[in-house]
């Protein structure tokens, strides 16, 4: 049976772990961690850049599913 609660649940515990590794990959330095902030940096462009484009075309902050 579909529980919206616990998928919900379980999506925010998954995000926070995905914040923490990042993080730690960050604290650590070194080759993996500039490789770590590149890619989070191109993640949030091509995002921001999926939201204009959206937004730009009618829709509404409801379809951007990807945030």
């Amino acid at each position: 049976m579909y529980n919206p609660f616990f998928s919900s649940l379980m999506l925010a515990i998954e995000a926070q772990r995905v914040i923490e590794l990042r993080l730690v990959r960050l604290a650590w330095g070194g080759r993996e961690g500039r490789a770590a902030i590149q890619s989070m940096v191109t993640e949030k462009v091509h995002a921001a850049g999926e939201a204009m484009t959206t937004l730009m075309f009618g829709g509404s902050p409801g379809c951007l599913g990807s945030f």
